[in-house]
């Protein structure tokens, strides 16, 4: 019988040198640990997935994953150093399998080097992903500078794969003896096991700077840009308050609807649903249930696009026009720019509204009503 391979997948980090915490940051539609992630679930070859988590950070870390729909259960809180983390998550797993330990900011790994990791393992005892080095590398000592070989030098990455228990092993006699690495293989090593390499190549990268996003969204497909069309309108009348982009306008009138009925967050909707695919406003919060009754607009908004994210779907840019012969509301376009740009988690310049008049005619004109117009221009990553 073939021994199950678990990926541990290893996300209890800091980011100190991100600036923020990397593991949740948008990479071709989809956090980087979502892609970290479903490359692993999406091999037939692996058992399952778990996760060590951050401390103070496991219950978030699990509710972003379930939000994305993973299956992956974050089963162990990391400690002070990686080998502290591995050594936790290891617990975790079921005594004799073979583990694939794996960097949460590693997510453009494939199919085929997790394959070739397999493999090495169930063959040879151990498989660690590594890239031939091809810049000089020099070390600085004593003011003297000493130029290395390239030959036979390489780049340890992950995948790390080795059997559960000799690794767990290997880590709990390095801890009580006071060896401290950087990678499971150095252990291993240090233990006086032969590693098995697999070669790898740079494209495997961890996110760790600022610019790792856009080199590793230039290295996934290129997204689809897509465009939707959104189209509301309501009835004015007295005793309700005025919300136009999410923002409280002073009028004597205000839009009716089962939620706060702001008639340009709700052409906006549909624009971003249009451009997926993805039907309605009515479809998605229907007038007949009566948690939205009253419903603030911009919630609506986040949870609609919320759902855009999951299915791979980022905004680029958005323009509204709202038509109202009065009140006049220039004065309000810099808050109802900021309203939206903060749920589209987008820059203020992406994001244009303008207001029309219709001259006296038709029910805009002649105050029994407002319309509004949106159209949306959204990336989608058919894999994210």
């Amino acid at each position: 019988m073939t021994k199950p391979v678990w990926a541990l997948i290893v996300a209890a980090g800091e980011s100190t040198r991100m600036g923020c915490d990397k593991l949740r940051l948008m990479l071709a539609g989809a956090p980087v640990l979502v892609r970290t992630v479903r490359a692993f679930e999406g091999h037939e070859r692996v058992a399952g997935v778990a996760l060590v988590g951050p401390q103070d950070g496991c219950e978030a870390m699990q509710a972003l994953l379930s939000a994305w729909g993973c299956r992956a259960r974050v089963t162990a809180q990391g400690g002070a150093t990686r080998q502290q983390s591995v050594l936790a998550g290891l617990k975790a797993l079921p005594e004799g399998c073979a583990v694939l330990v794996h960097d949460g900011a590693r997510p453009l790994v494939s199919a085929e080097l997790i394959d070739a990791c397999i493999d090495a393992v169930l063959t040879h005892g151990s498989g660690v992903s590594a890239a031939p080095q091809t810049d000089t590398l020099h070390r600085v000592q004593d003011d003297a500078l000493i130029t290395l070989p390239r030959d036979g030098v390489y780049a340890a990455q992950t995948p790390q794969a080795f059997e559960r228990d000799a690794l767990l092993a290997a880590l709990e006699r390095a801890g009580d003896s006071g060896f401290l690495a950087t990678d499971e293989a150095s252990v291993m090593a240090h233990e006086g096991m032969k590693v098995c390499f697999v070669p790898s190549t740079r494209r495997n990268m961890k996110i760790t700077l600022p610019e790792d996003i856009a080199l590793a969204e230039a290295l996934l497909p290129a997204p689809l840009l897509r465009t939707g069309y959104g189209y509301d309108a309501h009835r004015l009348v007295t005793g309700r308050a005025l919300m136009l982009c999410g923002v409280k306008v002073a009028y004597d009138k205000g839009l009716a609807g089962h939620s706060d009925a702001d008639v340009a967050i709700h052409a906006l909707i549909d624009a971003l649903l249009g451009a997926m695919g993805m039907g309605d406003i009515g479809a998605m919060f229907p007038d007949t249930d009566e948690r939205y009754r009253g419903a603030s607009s911009l919630l609506l908004l986040q949870s609609a696009y919320e759902a855009i994210n999951r299915r791979g779907g980022r905004c680029c840019a958005a323009d509204i026009t709202i038509v109202a012969q009065r009140p006049k509301l220039a004065e309000y376009r810099g808050a109802m720019t900021r309203s939206i740009a903060s749920v589209l988690a987008l820059p203020e310049t992406r994001i244009n509204v303008k207001f029309t008049t219709t001259e006296g005619m038709g029910f805009e004109g002649e105050g029994l009503g407002m319309s509004a117009h949106a159209v949306a221009n959204v990336q989608w990553w058919d894999e994210a």
